[in-house]
């Protein structure tokens, strides 16, 4: 795309000086692997941030990783820029290993005075001296250990995400056909969650993530989801349907084979993923499917509709959130509604009406498996005394979905008192008689600068407090509901 004769395009394309450009072609890794050094673009791309490691920056050569045809050049070359990237950022590490170690060098050194001090039956300041030696010999080890873990430990990570940076995504274009950016290219404009798995499950996990599609535009996060079995150069065509209607917050893999390849040891033969935050690194991981309201609370929260940055790499211009949002219908209303009525009886403490809207709801599997192991599950009638329940809480962003005919979703934010807030989840069945019956209710803190550690869960029966960790994932082969449409190209696939 350089508007530059033959032999000069050539000359870009193999010394690949200009990685803020998008060539058609990328140069093998052996043409333009360590040509300059970390930094070596300041003058192109602005001085880099002291706080984190921005890799637009970075050197060309890692910026061909993605196009090489020997994953073990691409490794060692991305391990060899991890250390240099390391060593720049903490300068004293270096320093402070050749101190430690040269402080229990010269601490070994007295043993063998202090040693025959001590076998000549000298004073007890021979031993005592012995035993100091000994002592600072040790801790300097022990602390040369610590820290060279530590070390490779960082380094490890610098290298995966430099590898991860170097994977290319098709993000879909309003007006038809894709363009492919690289991972690292989101950087300072969004966060990058990686779905590992099936295509079934890949599917299923896009349409459980529709329920909070406006606030993973507000978050501005964008999932990349992986099938596992690309390195069989099997067709994903209703994986990649569903990728496709949800463009503003999915896209495709460019290489999925590559990636699937990458990701494979991380997800030790099922299911796995991670999370990328805007400034490259890797903010989290995990085995299993991600429960998307605990992955929302990991990032920090935009207000819905939101603007996008002009620097977006994923949208296209005058693209807005609006053209997200739910239908204005009247079943959308009902369900709110609904929501609505559940937030009255709770901060009126009124037990009647909440037992009105729990009347024909069924207990939760999860949570009842939850209080056979121990958990504490508080009835309603304490949930709604006056010193348990969160009197003074306002709601906003309310949120409806409708998954299929026979389920439904409201997700609202909830903000208390002392000005936390939480983002609420519920759960909607069909009734026999058409209507809609409430039959979970689940919440999460979510806000800036907020880590969850608590999730509430709530059935008809009553609350469990349980921790984030027990349930931030779930296994591949529990069954999630799937609407008719994802159905339907399941079926077809």
């Amino acid at each position: 795309r350089v508007s530059q004769p033959a032999g000069r395009q050539s000359a870009i394309r193999r010394r690949c000086v200009m990685p803020m450009l998008t060539l058609r072609m990328t140069p093998p890794l052996g043409q333009c692997g360590g040509r300059m050094r970390p930094g070596g673009l300041v003058g192109l791309a602005g001085a880099p941030s002291r706080r984190t490691l921005h890799l637009r920056t970075v050197t060309p050569s890692f910026l061909c990783l993605a196009s090489s045809s020997s994953s073990s050049s691409s490794s060692a070359d991305a391990s060899s820029l991890a250390r240099k990237l390391y060593e720049q950022k903490n300068a004293g590490a270096l320093p402070r290993l050749l101190a430690t170690g040269a402080l229990g060098l010269a601490l070994g050194a007295g043993f063998p005075t202090a040693l025959a001090d001590v076998l000549r039956n000298q004073t007890g300041d021979a031993a005592a001296t012995l035993g100091l030696d000994i002592i600072g010999t040790a801790a300097c080890f022990l602390f040369l250990q610590r820290d060279l873990r530590r070390r490779d430990n960082q380094i490890d990570t610098i290298t995966k995400e430099l590898e991860l940076g170097a994977f290319s995504v098709r993000v879909p274009r309003r007006v038809g056909g894709t363009k492919e950016i690289k991972i690292s290219a989101f950087q300072g404009a969004r966060r990058v969650v990686v779905l590992y798995g099936s295509e079934k499950s890949l599917v299923e996990d896009l349409e459980r993530a529709e329920v909070y599609r406006k606030r993973l535009i507000a978050s501005r996060i964008v999932i990349v989801p992986v099938p596992s079995d690309a390195a069989a150069g099997k067709r994903h065509d209703a994986l990649e349907e569903a990728c496709r209607s949800r463009r503003k917050w999915c896209a495709m893999p460019a290489a999925p084979r590559a990636f699937a390849t990458w990701l494979e040891p991380v997800a030790q033969g099922g299911t796995a993923y991670l999370t990328v935050g805007t400034n490259g690194a890797v903010r989290g991981s995990g085995i299993g499917r991600p429960r998307f309201d605990i992955l929302l609370s990991s990032f920090p929260r935009n207000l819905i509709n939101t603007p996008f940055d002009a620097s977006d790499p994923v949208v296209d211009d005058n693209d807005s959130v609006m053209d997200e949002a739910s239908a204005d219908d009247a079943e959308s209303e009902h369900l709110i509604s609904i929501s609505r009525k559940f937030y009255d009886a709770l901060l009126e403490g009124n037990g009647d009406e909440m037992a009105v809207l729990w009347d024909d709801a069924p207990p939760s599997e999860y949570l009842t498996g939850a209080v056979r192991k121990g958990a504490r599950q508080d009835p309603w009638s304490t949930v709604l005394r006056e010193d348990r329940r969160p009197i003074g809480m306002r709601l906003s962003e309310y949120d409806a979905t409708v998954l299929n005919e026979t389920r439904a979703f409201v997700t609202v934010l909830e903000t208390v008192a002392n000005g936390s807030t939480l983002l609420a989840t519920q759960t909607f069945e069909r009734r026999q008689d058409g209507g809609w019956q409430i039959c979970e209710h689940r919440t999460v803190p979510y806000g800036k600068d907020i880590v969850a550690k608590i999730a509430l869960r709530c059935d008809a029966r009553g609350c469990v407090a349980l921790p984030v960790k027990t349930v931030a994932s779930f296994k591949s082969d529990e069954q999630v509901p799937v609407g008719d449409e994802t159905a339907r190209m399941l079926a077809r696939d």
